[in-house]
């Protein structure tokens, strides 16, 4: 899979991830009195830390979206690995 996550991105989703699985445990507030809205929230949270953490969000995928500036700029669609390029391309399996 290819990275479409890109640093800031992945910053935000780790903070807001690590804090939506971290909420319901730490607070008691009566909202987390559900055990499938807690359990749901921590899932959420789990899983924007999950998408930092590999860089692959497939929603974006799917939307075409990607902001991972990296790999847009050093994997060119057309023409062969050359110069500084190379070590990213052979990484990258291009």
């Amino acid at each position: 899979m290819t990275c479409n996550v890109g640093n800031m991105d992945r910053l935000a989703r780790l903070c807001a991830g690590v804090g939506l699985f971290l909420s319901p445990f730490v607070n008691e507030v009566v909202l987390w009195d559900s055990a499938w809205l807690r359990y749901g929230v921590a899932l959420i949270g789990l899983a924007l830390a999950g998408t930092s953490a590999l860089r692959v969000c497939p929603p974006y995928r799917l939307l075409g979206l990607n902001t991972c500036r990296v790999l847009s700029r050093a994997l060119p669609d057309k023409g062969p690995c050359n110069g500084p390029q190379e070590n990213l391309c052979r990484t990258f399996g291009r």
